[in-house]
Protein backbone atom coordinates (compact mmCIF):
# COMPACT_ATOMS: atom_id res chain seq x y z
CA UNK A 1 0.00 0.00 0.00
CA UNK A 2 1.05 3.43 -0.47
CA UNK A 3 2.84 5.09 1.98
CA UNK A 4 0.55 7.99 2.67
CA UNK A 5 -1.87 6.21 4.14
CA UNK A 6 -2.90 6.41 7.66
CA UNK A 7 -5.56 6.65 10.78
CA UNK A 8 -8.91 5.69 9.41
CA UNK A 9 -12.32 6.39 11.41
CA UNK A 10 -15.25 5.32 10.41
CA UNK A 11 -17.89 7.74 8.29
CA UNK A 12 -20.60 6.87 10.12
CA UNK A 13 -19.75 7.64 13.18
CA UNK A 14 -21.35 10.78 14.80
CA UNK A 15 -18.46 13.02 15.37
CA UNK A 16 -17.27 12.64 11.91
CA UNK A 17 -17.54 16.30 10.05
CA UNK A 18 -16.02 16.06 6.44
CA UNK A 19 -13.81 19.13 6.50
CA UNK A 20 -11.06 17.39 4.03
CA UNK A 21 -8.49 19.09 2.23
CA UNK A 22 -7.93 15.97 0.25
CA UNK A 23 -10.11 13.60 -1.20
CA UNK A 24 -8.70 9.74 -1.95
CA UNK A 25 -10.22 7.40 -4.01
CA UNK A 26 -8.33 4.06 -3.47
CA UNK A 27 -8.93 1.50 -6.42
CA UNK A 28 -9.08 -2.84 -6.55
CA UNK A 29 -9.74 -5.17 -9.36
CA UNK A 30 -9.91 -8.60 -9.46
CA UNK A 31 -8.14 -9.44 -12.66
CA UNK A 32 -5.27 -7.21 -13.57
CA UNK A 33 -5.93 -6.88 -17.54
CA UNK A 34 -7.18 -3.73 -18.42
CA UNK A 35 -7.07 -0.24 -17.17
CA UNK A 36 -8.96 1.37 -14.28
CA UNK A 37 -10.57 4.74 -15.73
CA UNK A 38 -12.01 8.00 -13.14
CA UNK A 39 -14.57 8.83 -15.29
CA UNK A 40 -15.51 11.97 -13.71
CA UNK A 41 -14.88 13.29 -10.46
CA UNK A 42 -16.81 16.12 -8.37
CA UNK A 43 -16.78 17.12 -4.90
CA UNK A 44 -19.56 19.50 -3.19
CA UNK A 45 -20.50 21.58 -0.56
CA UNK A 46 -23.50 23.23 0.62
CA UNK A 47 -25.79 20.80 -1.47
CA UNK A 48 -29.10 20.92 -2.12
CA UNK A 49 -31.38 18.22 -3.20
CA UNK A 50 -30.18 18.48 -7.23
CA UNK A 51 -26.95 17.90 -7.30
CA UNK A 52 -26.42 18.75 -10.82
CA UNK A 53 -23.38 20.87 -11.60
CA UNK A 54 -26.16 23.40 -12.76
CA UNK A 55 -27.90 23.67 -9.36
CA UNK A 56 -28.14 26.26 -8.11
CA UNK A 57 -28.71 24.66 -4.12
CA UNK A 58 -25.05 22.74 -5.20
CA UNK A 59 -21.24 24.14 -5.38
CA UNK A 60 -18.86 22.14 -6.62
CA UNK A 61 -15.25 22.73 -5.48
CA UNK A 62 -13.67 20.17 -7.72
CA UNK A 63 -14.60 18.35 -10.63
CA UNK A 64 -13.18 16.33 -13.51
CA UNK A 65 -12.59 13.78 -16.25
CA UNK A 66 -10.47 11.03 -16.92
CA UNK A 67 -6.62 11.30 -18.61
CA UNK A 68 -4.45 8.25 -20.07
CA UNK A 69 -1.99 7.85 -17.92
CA UNK A 70 0.45 4.49 -17.66
CA UNK A 71 1.07 2.54 -14.81
CA UNK A 72 4.40 1.73 -13.69
CA UNK A 73 5.66 -0.98 -14.68
CA UNK A 74 6.38 -2.72 -11.40
CA UNK A 75 2.00 -2.89 -11.56
CA UNK A 76 1.55 -0.29 -8.07
CA UNK A 77 0.98 3.12 -9.04
CA UNK A 78 2.90 6.44 -7.15
CA UNK A 79 -0.14 8.40 -5.45
CA UNK A 80 -0.65 11.96 -7.50
CA UNK A 81 -1.99 15.16 -6.31
CA UNK A 82 -4.74 16.17 -9.09
CA UNK A 83 -5.48 20.27 -8.80
CA UNK A 84 -7.82 21.55 -10.54
CA UNK A 85 -11.58 23.87 -10.19
CA UNK A 86 -12.32 23.54 -14.22
CA UNK A 87 -15.09 21.36 -15.38
CA UNK A 88 -13.80 20.13 -18.73
CA UNK A 89 -9.82 19.89 -18.04
CA UNK A 90 -8.74 16.54 -17.82
CA UNK A 91 -6.84 15.53 -14.93
CA UNK A 92 -7.85 12.08 -13.45
CA UNK A 93 -5.37 9.41 -13.85
CA UNK A 94 -6.06 6.00 -16.27
CA UNK A 95 -3.76 3.34 -14.40
CA UNK A 96 -3.36 -0.26 -15.47
CA UNK A 97 -4.29 -1.94 -12.52
CA UNK A 98 -1.17 -3.58 -10.88
CA UNK A 99 0.18 -7.06 -11.49
CA UNK A 100 -0.88 -10.43 -10.38
CA UNK A 101 -0.93 -9.56 -6.89
CA UNK A 102 -3.53 -6.17 -7.65
CA UNK A 103 -1.55 -3.54 -5.96
CA UNK A 104 -4.43 -0.79 -5.09
CA UNK A 105 -4.58 2.21 -7.05
CA UNK A 106 -5.03 5.95 -5.72
CA UNK A 107 -6.05 9.18 -7.23
CA UNK A 108 -5.45 11.74 -4.54
CA UNK A 109 -7.44 15.70 -6.00
CA UNK A 110 -6.21 18.48 -3.37
CA UNK A 111 -8.71 21.14 -3.15
CA UNK A 112 -6.43 23.54 -2.09
CA UNK A 113 -7.59 24.21 1.35
CA UNK A 114 -10.09 22.69 4.22
CA UNK A 115 -13.32 22.16 2.94
CA UNK A 116 -16.53 21.40 4.69
CA UNK A 117 -17.67 18.41 2.28
CA UNK A 118 -21.28 16.71 2.26
CA UNK A 119 -21.21 15.05 -1.23
CA UNK A 120 -18.50 12.71 -3.54
CA UNK A 121 -19.71 11.83 -7.16
CA UNK A 122 -17.57 9.35 -9.00
CA UNK A 123 -17.67 7.53 -12.50
CA UNK A 124 -15.61 4.92 -12.68
CA UNK A 125 -14.46 2.10 -15.40
CA UNK A 126 -13.31 -1.51 -15.70
CA UNK A 127 -13.88 -4.63 -16.90
CA UNK A 128 -14.18 -6.84 -14.36
CA UNK A 129 -15.63 -6.91 -11.03
CA UNK A 130 -13.68 -3.87 -8.67
CA UNK A 131 -14.06 -1.96 -5.31
CA UNK A 132 -12.91 1.19 -4.29
CA UNK A 133 -12.85 3.28 -0.83
CA UNK A 134 -13.58 6.88 -0.63
CA UNK A 135 -10.97 8.69 1.96
CA UNK A 136 -10.91 12.29 3.38
CA UNK A 137 -7.61 14.08 4.99
CA UNK A 138 -6.68 17.24 5.64
CA UNK A 139 -2.71 16.65 5.57
CA UNK A 140 -2.33 14.17 2.97
CA UNK A 141 -1.44 11.55 5.74
CA UNK A 142 -4.25 10.40 8.30
CA UNK A 143 -7.07 9.62 6.49
CA UNK A 144 -11.47 9.44 7.05
CA UNK A 145 -13.40 6.65 5.57
CA UNK A 146 -16.01 8.41 3.49
CA UNK A 147 -17.74 5.43 1.94
CA UNK A 148 -16.45 1.86 0.03
CA UNK A 149 -18.23 0.35 -2.98
CA UNK A 150 -17.88 -2.80 -5.20
CA UNK A 151 -19.51 -3.51 -8.95
CA UNK A 152 -18.37 -4.25 -12.26
CA UNK A 153 -17.74 -2.03 -15.46
CA UNK A 154 -19.34 1.46 -15.48
CA UNK A 155 -20.19 2.74 -12.21
CA UNK A 156 -21.51 6.10 -11.11
CA UNK A 157 -21.92 6.49 -7.59
CA UNK A 158 -21.98 9.37 -5.06
CA UNK A 159 -21.88 9.35 -1.25
CA UNK A 160 -23.26 11.90 0.76
CA UNK A 161 -23.02 13.10 4.51
CA UNK A 162 -25.17 15.80 5.99
CA UNK A 163 -23.90 19.13 6.85
CA UNK A 164 -23.42 19.68 10.86
CA UNK A 165 -25.91 21.58 12.58
CA UNK A 166 -24.27 25.02 13.40
CA UNK A 167 -25.05 28.38 14.72
CA UNK A 168 -23.98 31.59 14.86
CA UNK A 169 -21.29 32.13 17.16
CA UNK A 170 -20.15 28.56 17.13
CA UNK A 171 -16.57 27.77 17.28
CA UNK A 172 -15.69 26.49 13.59
CA UNK A 173 -12.29 25.68 11.48
CA UNK A 174 -10.58 28.21 12.96
CA UNK A 175 -12.53 31.03 13.91
CA UNK A 176 -16.04 31.56 15.35
CA UNK A 177 -19.39 31.56 12.58
CA UNK A 178 -20.61 34.99 11.17
CA UNK A 179 -22.55 34.18 8.41
CA UNK A 180 -24.87 31.13 7.73
CA UNK A 181 -26.26 31.10 3.90
CA UNK A 182 -29.15 28.25 4.89
CA UNK A 183 -27.65 25.91 2.57
CA UNK A 184 -24.66 24.96 4.86
CA UNK A 185 -22.24 27.02 3.95
CA UNK A 186 -20.98 30.52 5.25
CA UNK A 187 -17.69 32.13 6.54
CA UNK A 188 -16.15 32.63 9.91
CA UNK A 189 -14.18 35.65 11.37
CA UNK A 190 -10.68 35.44 12.90
CA UNK A 191 -11.22 34.61 17.43
CA UNK A 192 -9.55 38.69 17.62
CA UNK A 193 -8.32 41.51 15.70
CA UNK A 194 -5.26 40.56 13.07
CA UNK A 195 -2.34 40.45 15.92
CA UNK A 196 -3.89 44.26 17.33
CA UNK A 197 -2.23 45.53 13.94
CA UNK A 198 -3.95 48.78 13.22
CA UNK A 199 -3.07 49.61 9.46
CA UNK A 200 -4.14 51.51 6.34
CA UNK A 201 -5.70 50.07 3.25
CA UNK A 202 -3.26 50.76 0.87
CA UNK A 203 0.12 49.63 0.48
CA UNK A 204 1.61 53.32 0.38
CA UNK A 205 0.11 55.03 -2.50
CA UNK A 206 -3.20 55.27 -3.98
CA UNK A 207 -4.35 53.07 -7.00
CA UNK A 208 -7.41 51.27 -8.56
CA UNK A 209 -7.08 48.59 -7.64
CA UNK A 210 -10.85 47.27 -9.11
CA UNK A 211 -11.55 45.82 -5.57
CA UNK A 212 -15.15 47.12 -6.03
CA UNK A 213 -17.05 43.79 -4.70
CA UNK A 214 -19.87 44.58 -1.92
CA UNK A 215 -21.80 41.06 -1.68
CA UNK A 216 -21.33 38.83 0.34
CA UNK A 217 -19.06 36.19 -1.51
CA UNK A 218 -17.36 38.83 -3.11
CA UNK A 219 -14.05 39.41 -0.21
CA UNK A 220 -11.71 37.40 -1.23
CA UNK A 221 -11.96 38.50 -5.24
CA UNK A 222 -11.20 41.63 -4.01
CA UNK A 223 -8.30 41.05 -1.39
CA UNK A 224 -7.08 39.47 -4.17
CA UNK A 225 -7.25 42.36 -6.68
CA UNK A 226 -5.79 44.43 -3.56
CA UNK A 227 -2.84 42.44 -3.25
CA UNK A 228 -2.42 41.91 -7.33
CA UNK A 229 -2.39 45.92 -7.52
CA UNK A 230 -0.78 47.48 -4.44
CA UNK A 231 1.93 44.26 -4.55
CA UNK A 232 4.99 44.95 -2.29
CA UNK A 233 5.23 42.86 1.50
CA UNK A 234 1.65 41.86 1.93
CA UNK A 235 1.74 41.91 5.44
CA UNK A 236 2.26 45.84 5.87
CA UNK A 237 -1.51 46.58 4.87
CA UNK A 238 -5.02 45.84 5.47
CA UNK A 239 -5.76 43.61 2.91
CA UNK A 240 -2.29 41.47 3.10
CA UNK A 241 -2.20 41.09 6.57
CA UNK A 242 -5.52 39.22 6.23
CA UNK A 243 -4.40 37.00 3.26
CA UNK A 244 -1.03 36.19 5.45
CA UNK A 245 -3.20 35.16 8.34
CA UNK A 246 -2.93 31.33 9.31
CA UNK A 247 -4.80 29.91 12.72
CA UNK A 248 -4.43 25.90 13.34
CA UNK A 249 -7.19 24.54 14.93
CA UNK A 250 -7.72 21.15 15.99
CA UNK A 251 -4.39 20.06 14.22
CA UNK A 252 -6.06 21.26 11.01
CA UNK A 253 -4.04 24.49 9.54
CA UNK A 254 -6.44 27.57 7.82
CA UNK A 255 -4.75 29.47 5.44
CA UNK A 256 -6.92 31.40 3.24
CA UNK A 257 -8.35 34.62 4.64
CA UNK A 258 -9.41 37.29 3.77
CA UNK A 259 -10.22 41.21 4.31
CA UNK A 260 -14.20 40.94 3.95
CA UNK A 261 -16.21 43.11 1.46
CA UNK A 262 -18.69 45.57 2.68
CA UNK A 263 -21.55 42.90 3.18
CA UNK A 264 -19.55 40.62 4.87
CA UNK A 265 -17.83 43.27 7.31
CA UNK A 266 -21.94 44.11 7.97
CA UNK A 267 -22.00 40.43 8.81
CA UNK A 268 -19.88 41.43 11.32
CA UNK A 269 -21.52 43.94 12.68
CA UNK A 270 -24.66 42.38 12.74
CA UNK A 271 -23.30 39.08 14.78
CA UNK A 272 -21.23 41.12 16.91
CA UNK A 273 -21.97 40.26 20.32
CA UNK A 274 -21.71 36.20 19.58
CA UNK A 275 -18.44 36.39 17.52
CA UNK A 276 -17.05 38.90 20.25
CA UNK A 277 -14.01 40.50 20.74
CA UNK A 278 -14.06 43.78 18.36
CA UNK A 279 -12.67 47.05 19.45
CA UNK A 280 -15.17 49.80 19.74
CA UNK A 281 -14.02 51.36 16.32
CA UNK A 282 -13.66 51.47 12.56
CA UNK A 283 -13.08 48.60 10.72
CA UNK A 284 -11.81 48.15 6.93
CA UNK A 285 -13.65 46.46 4.43
CA UNK A 286 -12.18 45.22 0.96
CA UNK A 287 -14.50 47.18 -0.87
CA UNK A 288 -13.11 50.15 -2.35
CA UNK A 289 -14.87 53.44 -2.96
CA UNK A 290 -12.77 55.29 -5.37
CA UNK A 291 -9.12 55.97 -6.24
CA UNK A 292 -8.43 57.11 -2.69
CA UNK A 293 -11.07 55.95 -0.38
CA UNK A 294 -12.36 52.44 0.52
CA UNK A 295 -15.62 51.13 2.66
CA UNK A 296 -15.25 51.16 6.60
CA UNK A 297 -17.92 50.32 9.32
CA UNK A 298 -18.09 51.04 12.77
CA UNK A 299 -18.51 48.09 14.89
CA UNK A 300 -20.30 49.53 17.60
CA UNK A 301 -22.44 51.70 16.23
CA UNK A 302 -22.74 50.58 13.03
CA UNK A 303 -22.15 53.70 10.71
CA UNK A 304 -20.52 53.35 7.61
CA UNK A 305 -18.68 55.62 5.79
CA UNK A 306 -15.52 55.78 2.98
CA UNK A 307 -12.60 56.81 4.48
CA UNK A 308 -9.05 57.27 3.35
CA UNK A 309 -7.12 54.54 2.52
CA UNK A 310 -4.18 56.00 4.43
CA UNK A 311 -6.27 55.90 7.19
CA UNK A 312 -5.53 53.54 10.05
CA UNK A 313 -8.23 50.69 11.57
CA UNK A 314 -9.03 47.86 12.67
CA UNK A 315 -8.80 44.70 10.61
CA UNK A 316 -10.83 41.19 11.14
CA UNK A 317 -10.49 38.27 8.82
CA UNK A 318 -12.62 35.80 7.33
CA UNK A 319 -12.67 32.67 5.69
CA UNK A 320 -15.43 30.81 3.61
CA UNK A 321 -16.20 26.94 4.50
Amino acid sequence: MPAFQGAFKKADDADVIWNFRYVRVEFTASNYYGRATMEEFWAYNCSGTDIALSSAGATAVAYGNSTSNAASSGGSETPGIAIDNSEGTRWMSSETIGTTNFDAINWVVDLQSPKLLTEIKLNIYQNYTFSFNVYGSTDNSSWVSMGTYSGTGQTYVSFTKAAPSLAIGDSFFGGKIAYLDGNGCGFVAATSEQSSQIRRWHNGSNTTTGATGTAIGTGLANTNAIISSQGGATGSYAAGICADYSVTDGGVTYDDWYLPSEDELNQLYINRAEIGGFASNYFWSSTESSIPSARVQHLDGGNKSSLSKAGTWYLRAVRTF
